[in-house]
């Protein structure tokens, strides 16, 4: 009995146990489920959460987006709110007309050129074009309203063989047109009507005169010497006459008596640029455009003198502020990303264009008026400025009328010169070859239209495969060193007179120079005379990718000794052609010819070469590089290209330096060959045909033109071939 009573006691609490293990097992599994449900709350508000967020942050990025959108449709707004005429059209000149209306000189970025039209004052064009030019077809420049209403501007003129020339003549009419740029005409007092206008001295300098319309006879005549008159406009009462005068590092605003310019007087004087002055119709004041701070602006002179006031304060510049023949209204030719545009400026009263938010710089009274400075020329070594910079791919110079190629050399070209371009210096500096090249230039218009140059160099040359040595083709290369001195009568025909020093490089292969034969090599001096000529016959447009519609022809014959009886001669001839095609657009076809003879003593520096750098390889011909294909003692060859302009934002037309015109593909096949008979004789030819990417810049006054070129052999190796050059001009 007792050991059952243990074994039911044994079991009760056996049971007990279970019972409570499994209701503290059945606790913990309520805990653990419920902390499951809590954690999948948790996740769920988490994940909700996230959703909110990226929906607030999609949210904040539209409003983003929409801000910015409307913030720059308003710039956009704002910025175009005194533009009166569309982007595409950049305004050059203007002129008020009687009715109210404007005349205005402008170019379509796409357009086929410059033209006149007529527009309203808030800038819709009412004719297409208010007139396409005079009998000479030209288009008119220095746009100006008369005393008595007309119109007037200055057309070019001239047939293909003539200088080109302004003419100041009234519109309506032939008359006499004396040669007069930036006038205007008057009628006087005793009914006389003469023309006030500048005009090209004797000395190469301009002068301001008072020209008889009648008969042509010049009443009176102002040349100072420090400075050159520019831009004469005539008081309402035709008794008085106002004009700008710039010297090297100032300008100045001067008034005189008509018709003697009696009593000059200093109105305004400025450490910068005064440009197109303009009298308003009362004759109270005068309207000029000023950069002495820091950006051209439009300001209000006191025809009798004082203190100037500010009409504009706009960060583009403003080139140009006509009154209205009312008075009420100003018109201005002001500049933004676009380029440059026609705005209106209301004279009193009514709302102001938007200000910039700064102080307007302080304005000292002008001094009383007095009698001009002691002349001062202006064109001397003391007048010198720095131009600018331009990297070349030709550093040290060489080649002749682009028919031959130079020595090349990877660097910098610097330019300086004289405010009134009489004398202009270039120095250049590079690498070629290993070797350091330069140049050194001075050109001097002192004695105009005779132009006197003189020049030092540093210079290499590269045959590479033209030499034999054993019967097999090696390079040689060589520094040229030394000078010439120049003398151009106007830009048709010039003399010089050289001397250059041939001395080898030790190149790749360490053959001596007495090795090498067929032809040897010349090394010493060479002493030449070089007498040439060129003449330009095509017509330049803004826009165009190069001068259009006509021929452009060239020759240089040379004489050179080369040490003892030996002596060598040289004649190039070339021509170049360039058609417009599609004028609108921009499109050109041209085509270049190349003529070379040479007779005397048989040197390798002598001998026409295709390929190689050389002064005497052909450039017309691309992509056959450094390596010498056939040399001879004639050349011929010739090129077809059409070029198209690829992008043309034409940005920074306004004030900033750089100015970007347009990027320009040309499409080409180009030949040539050298012969031992006459040129286009027994050689055989060598082409090519490619393509070529050009960019046209401009960076103050300096022009820019970096390319590249690919080109594919049709004849020899029959390679591709690619060629990059860096190169440039001074500006007009």
């Amino acid at each position: 009995h007792r050991r059952l009573n243990d074994e039911l006691y044994g079991r009760d609490q056996q049971r007990a146990v279970l019972e409570l293990q499994e209701s503290y097992e059945h606790d913990q599994r309520e805990r653990e489920l419920e902390l499951l449900q809590r954690e999948n709350r948790l996740k769920q508000v988490q994940l909700l959460n996230a959703e909110l967020r990226q929906r607030v942050w999609l949210a904040s990025g539209a409003v983003g987006v929409l801000l910015v959108a409307l913030v720059g449709a308003m710039l956009h707004r704002l910025r175009q709110a005194g533009r009166l005429t569309p982007p595409g059209v950049q305004v050059h000149e203007l002129a008020w007309l009687d009715d109210g209306t404007l005349a205005v000189r402008e170019t379509e970025v796409l357009g086929e050129g410059e033209r006149v039209v007529r527009r309203r004052a808030d800038g819709t064009e009412i004719d297409e074009a208010l007139f396409g030019g005079w009998d000479d077809g030209g288009v008119e420049r220095d746009l100006r309203r008369t005393r008595d209403g007309a119109l007037c501007g200055a057309g070019a003129a001239g047939g293909p063989l003539a200088a080109p020339r302004a003419e100041l003549r009234p519109h309506a009419g032939p008359g006499p047109s004396p040669a007069l740029r930036h006038g205007d005409l008057a009628t006087l007092a005793d009914g006389t009507a003469v023309a006030v206008g500048v005009r090209p001295d004797a000395d190469g300098g301009q002068e301001l005169v008072v020209v008889r319309l009648a008969d042509g006879a010049v009443l009176a005549r102002h040349r100072p010497s420090d400075a050159a008159p520019w831009s004469p406009c005539v008081h309402p009462g035709a008794d008085e006459v106002a004009w700008i005068e710039r010297a090297a590092r100032s300008s100045r605003l001067m008034t005189a008596r008509l018709p003697g310019l009696g009593q000059p007087a200093v109105r305004w004087q400025v450490d910068g640029v005064l440009a197109a002055p303009a009298f308003t119709p009362d004759g109270a004041a005068i309207a000029v455009c000023s950069d002495h701070t820091g950006v051209f602006n439009a300001w209000l002179v006191p025809a009798a003198g004082g203190a100037p006031r500010a009409l504009t304060n706009s960060p583009g510049g403003v080139l140009a502020c006509v009154p209205s023949p009312d008075g009420s209204r100003f018109a201005f030719i002001d500049h933004d990303r676009d380029g440059a545009y026609l705005g209106l400026l209301p004279a009193a009263g009514g709302a102001e264009p938007p200000q910039l938010d700064r102080a307007e710089p302080p304005v000292e009274p002008p001094p009383p008026p007095v009698e001009p400075p002691p002349p001062r020329r202006a064109d001397g070594l003391a007048d010198l400025r720095f131009l600018g910079v331009i990297p070349s791919t030709d550093a040290a110079g060489g080649g002749g009328q682009g028919l031959l190629g130079g020595s090349m050399g990877l660097g910098l070209r610097a330019h300086a010169g004289d405010p009134l371009r009489r004398l202009h210096l270039v120095a250049g500096l590079g690498i070629a070859d290993g070797v350091a090249v330069g140049m050194a230039r001075a050109e001097s218009l002192h004695l105009a239209p005779l132009m006197l140059a003189a020049e030092v160099h540093r210079q290499a040359q590269a045959w590479d495969d033209a030499a034999r040595l054993s019967g097999a083709r090696e390079d040689y290369h060589e520094r040229l060193t030394g000078g010439r001195i120049e003398a151009w009568a106007g830009p048709f025909l010039g003399l010089a007179l050289g001397l250059d020093d041939h001395a080898p490089l030790a190149d790749a292969n360490g053959y001596p120079v007495s090795a090498l034969s067929a032809p040897p090599p010349l090394v010493g001096s060479e002493r030449y005379v070089e007498v040439g000529g060129a003449i330009d016959l095509r017509r330049e447009r803004p826009l165009a990718i190069a001068p259009e519609d006509g021929v452009a022809l060239s020759a240089t014959f040379r004489h050179s000794g080369l040490g003892g009886d030996l002596e060598r001669n040289r004649l190039v001839a070339g021509a170049e052609g360039t058609l417009a095609t599609w004028r609108r657009a921009g499109h050109q076809l041209a085509a270049r010819l190349a003529v070379g003879w040479s007779d005397g003593d048989d040197v390798l520096q002598g001998a026409f070469a295709v390929g190689g750098r050389t002064a005497a390889s052909a450039a017309i011909l691309r992509g056959y590089g450094h390596a010498v294909e056939a040399t001879g003692s004639h050349l011929g060859g010739w090129s077809l290209a059409y070029r198209v302009p690829l992008w043309r934002p034409e940005l920074g037309a306004g004030i900033q330096p750089l100015a970007l015109r347009q990027v320009v593909a040309e499409g080409f096949l180009d030949a040539a060959k050298t012969s031992s008979d006459h040129p286009f004789g027994d050689g055989a030819w060598y082409r090519a045909a490619g393509l070529q990417l050009s960019l046209d810049a401009e960076v103050w006054v300096l022009r820019l033109a970096p390319g590249v070129a690919l080109a594919r052999q049709l004849d020899g190796d029959r390679r591709w071939g690619a060629e990059f050059v860096l190169g440039g001009s001074l500006g007009p």
